[in-house]
């Protein structure tokens, strides 16, 4: 089975095609290569925004909340087209981009909120700026180069948000220590220590390094990518704190997301709010 794995932009006629569940605008475009066969989904921007705003946010939230994430959307899909992630497609259609579920999770709501903002984009030197946004910052939003790296330029200052700040969303997950030594591949001779540190905190209290020590070696690793390594369903959020129970090592945290950009929450809160 092959699935849809990447998104490239251009102007097609609109018929939605049928692969296995799912239904996709535009073409489907099969390419073979030295992994196999790669299924690339070719369709105008505008409706590629109908199947993919469902993927980011619900299509029952309010008309307000939806249309600012078509902005912050097409935004990002315009800069990737410039930026394209492959030389077969220009987003991938998981949470490395856009989540992107096809022509089937378009809806009436949806299809208002991108014609209604149809053209509407964001730009920095009138050319469309990477765009950020996430699900919950916890209490305001990061700027992009404290999560990343100093060459970020967009989201440059913190936000703060009314609805986290009032509504914090927390959140608990525990790993067992063995599983983190072998994911981070360290070294172990008698496994006799075990020692996790926060090393130092954005402004806003996020995480951005930790030290991970045991017997025979000791690890540095941004907090990012330790997300990514176990899961960003399990380690919800940068902003945490650790304990090392026995054999697990416990994260507790606020927010959900890296933080940068659009907070999601936020917006709904503020669209509601504006009624």
């Amino acid at each position: 089975d092959v699935a849809v794995t990447g998104v490239q932009t251009c102007a097609l006629p609109i018929y939605p095609i049928q692969y296995g569940k799912n239904f996709y605008r535009g073409a489907l475009k099969i390419t073979l290569n030295q992994d196999g066969l790669l299924m690339t989904n070719i369709i105008p921007i505008e409706e590629y925004l109908f199947g993919m705003i469902a993927g980011e946010m619900s299509p029952q939230w309010n008309l307000e909340a939806l249309k600012a994430q078509v902005v912050a959307a097409r935004t990002y899909a315009m800069y990737m087209v410039n930026h394209p992630r492959h030389p077969l497609y220009d987003l991938e259609k998981g949470t490395a981009d856009q989540v992107y579920p096809g022509a089937g999770s378009e809806s009436e709501q949806i299809r208002t909120a991108v014609e209604t903002t149809r053209g509407q984009f964001i730009t920095k030197n009138q050319k469309p700026i990477k765009t950020y946004y996430h699900s919950r910052c916890g209490g305001s939003t990061e700027p992009a180069h404290q999560v990343w790296n100093k060459t970020e330029k967009n989201s440059p200052t913190s936000v703060p948000c009314p609805y986290c700040q009032k509504f914090p969303y927390t959140w608990k997950t525990k790993v067992k220590i063995s599983n983190l030594i072998s994911l981070l591949k360290l070294p172990v001779e008698k496994r006799e220590t075990f020692k996790i540190a926060l090393l130092n905190r954005t402004s806003t209290g996020r995480v951005k390094e930790l030290s991970i020590e045991t017997d025979a070696s000791k690890h540095l690793i941004n907090s990012e990518s330790l997300r990514h390594l176990l899961g960003y369903a399990q380690v919800k959020s940068t902003r945490f704190e650790v304990n090392v129970d026995d054999d697990e090592v416990s994260f507790e945290g606020v927010g959900s997301g890296h933080g940068v950009g659009m907070c999601q929450w936020g917006a709904q809160f503020l669209a509601k709010r504006s009624e």
